[in-house]
């Protein structure tokens, strides 16, 4: 299996996702303080935190990639989609994107999750942008859900 679900979120975003691996009796090694692995014995999921400052919020991934000779990899494969289904019913994946450098580049965009709590934060600081990296011409506005 290989798999990613690209996302924004706050710290207590990011401690939701944590919190759900733990859960699903994962063993938590921050390599750093971006990239944290949840190890289902031999394989694991990986969360590349978001990163952010007063200006911005920069995308993070949660990704897995498993091969059938590694022990664990049922066990993180069924974690990763249970995490799948809880961010798709938890997060809002209801955003536009747009390049800065691009007039008339806005589209919408549906393969990228936002937590509440980040979203909270957004929408009371519109000063705060969502990026793709923080010098990246990329940003991604909050936009209503269409129904």
């Amino acid at each position: 299996m290989k798999k990613q679900i690209n996302l924004f979120g706050s710290s207590k975003d990011e401690q939701e996702i944590v919190d759900f691996l733990l859960d699903e009796k994962a063993k938590l090694e921050k390599k750093s303080s971006l990239q944290w692995l949840f190890w289902f014995d031999d394989a694991f999921v990986q969360l590349l935190r978001c990163e952010a400052n007063f200006e911005a919020a920069v995308i993070g991934r949660i990704a897995i990639q498993t091969t059938e000779e590694l022990v664990g990899s049922r066990h993180a494969e069924s974690a990763f989609r249970k995490l799948d289904r809880h961010i798709k019913k938890n997060f809002s994946n209801h955003l536009r994107v747009r390049n800065e450098n691009v007039k008339g580049s806005e589209r919408d965009i549906r393969t990228v999750w936002v937590g509440s709590s980040l979203q909270e934060l957004v929408t009371s600081n519109p000063d705060l942008l969502m990026k793709q990296g923080f010098k990246s011409p990329l940003v991604y506005i909050l936009s209503e859900a269409k129904n």
